[in-house]
């Protein structure tokens, strides 16, 4: 009798051939015995990311799937419907797992029967050679368990339980794409992510699971994003891609209200703020000045209000002004660092 697969890996690909033998690479490194399938969807790409995935000798464990340009998510969802693992994971074709990666979620969520899903510490490798820990206790020398209540986490030997995923979400905004791992079972009954959404689809998604059941969390570092590379390589062009036709905080928030109580709401207020200024951000990017003025009408009330919230409140004539200084200082980042990207090449 064929063993059942472990755990189901979906990666989307789109123009990843920089980095995508690194995340592979990763995947199949990881130590103890599991029965895996990688599910890899190209989005569309344009370079030899394809042709790299046809090459790799493990193509007994890997289910190539096609598509024209949809965005991740898409992607994403098309993969977990097919995924047969027990588990099931996301992981992004510029980012990779140390090897313990599988052993350590894996062994989680057998022993706990109660947790749809576990999550784990992450390593985010920023643009300039900086780095950032998340959670960021975990870089603290002098962590110990007992930073924390019994109100929020239980502790057990191989992780913690998170009683309240909303307050430690609120507090440390402590899950990212490849850096949970589920039960396929019902990341499936989820209906999976928001596929009108380039930008905060995850952390929907993330905030849309934990209504589902109890959540995990390992507090160590086994996750590393790393993307910078791949924006270096192809700039504001793509960038800028990503941030057209993006819906407001109202769309985004649409499926939440549904299931989160208002007082799950109002313990990630703040995080929730941060979304709509992403979004205004983002659709400042994409070129919809006025759209992201409008957005803005959907800040809480209640936490520190950032500049761009106060401009707002200014009025249009400030806010247009603002962003389209905001727009020019983000091409000028972005298109430095291809010049110093290509310069690093040579």
């Amino acid at each position: 009798m064929e063993k059942e697969i472990d755990i189901s890996v979906i990666i989307p690909v789109y123009n990843a051939a920089l980095l995508i033998d690194r995340c592979l690479d990763s995947v199949f490194a990881q130590n103890g015995i599991y029965k895996t399938e990688v599910i890899l969807i190209d989005d569309g790409s344009t370079d030899n990311s394809v042709e790299i995935i046809k090459n790799r000798r493990e193509q007994s464990q890997i289910i190539l799937l096609q598509q024209k340009n949809a965005g991740p998510a898409v992607a994403r969802n098309k993969g977990l419907a097919i995924a047969s693992g027990k588990y099931a994971a996301f992981l992004d074709a510029d980012d990779y797992w140390l090897p313990d990666f599988f052993q350590q979620t894996i062994r989680f969520l057998c022993e706990h029967k109660e947790c749809i899903a576990v999550t784990v510490g992450q390593k985010h490798c920023l643009y300039g050679g900086n780095t950032m820990v998340t959670p960021s206790f975990l870089k603290d020398e002098e962590f110990n368990d007992t930073y924390f209540s019994d109100d929020i986490i239980k502790i057990s030997e191989d992780g913690w339980l998170l009683k309240d995923f909303y307050e430690f979400w609120g507090l440390y905004n402590h899950v990212c794409t490849g850096s949970l791992v589920g039960r396929t079972n019902v990341l499936q009954k989820t209906g999976g992510q928001r596929t009108d959404m380039r930008i905060c689809e995850d952390t929907e998604f993330w905030l849309l699971l934990a209504t589902y059941g109890m959540i995990g969390f390992i507090p160590k570092v086994l996750f590393v994003s790393d993307g910078g590379a791949i924006v270096a390589q192809y700039g504001w062009a793509k960038y800028v891609k990503r941030f057209q036709n993006i819906p407001s905080f109202n769309v985004w928030f649409n499926r939440l209200q549904k299931r989160m109580t208002e007082f799950q709401v109002k313990i990630v207020q703040a995080n929730l703020n941060q979304v709509v200024c992403g979004i205004s951000r983002a659709k400042i990017c994409g070129g919809d000045i006025k759209g992201a003025f409008e957005n803005l009408n959907d800040y809480m009330a209640g936490s520190t209000v950032p500049a761009i919230v106060k401009i707002a409140h200014l009025g249009k004539i400030p806010f247009y002004c603002f962003a389209q200084t905001y727009r020019i200082y983000q091409y000028f980042k972005i298109n430095r660092s291809v010049v110093l990207h290509k310069l690093h090449l040579k």
